[in-house]
């Protein structure tokens, strides 16, 4: 495989039951609708910075864990993003805010569900 031809992240792809409200889910975290399939079926994709999500409605798949695993996005502030997190109600799948050594200087993390069951992971590099 040439690795010098792979330039980096292109988009994540998740299947969702129901495209409005997988939009909207995004929309509060700060996503922008990028295009959308004009008619029939129900592709859309997303953007916040460099990262792009493709959802894109299929029945079969949705809800079953492993389908994305997670995906992650680099924050700062993490405290106060947590704190609106559990305000908000989200579901968190960590046992808040967790702290390891990775990367230069370690990572704080945690990770809460979205609305197909795709794990969502908000990280700020210490």
């Amino acid at each position: 495989m040439d690795t010098s031809k792979i330039l980096g992240a292109e988009h994540i792809g998740i299947p969702c039951k129901d495209i409005e409200e997988t939009i909207a889910f995004y929309e509060k975290l700060g996503f922008k609708l990028y295009w959308r399939s004009p008619s029939g079926n129900n592709v859309a994709f997303l953007t916040l910075g460099d990262m792009v999500i493709e959802t894109y409605e299929s029945a079969s798949i949705v809800g079953t864990n492993g389908a994305v695993d997670h995906i992650a996005m680099r924050v700062k502030d993490i405290e106060s993003l947590y704190m609106q997190a559990v305000e908000e109600g989200y579901e968190i799948v960590t046992d808040g805010l967790v702290t390891l050594p990775f990367l230069e200087n370690g990572v704080k993390f945690f990770k809460f569900y979205g609305p197909n069951r795709e794990i969502l992971e908000l990280l700020e590099r210490l």
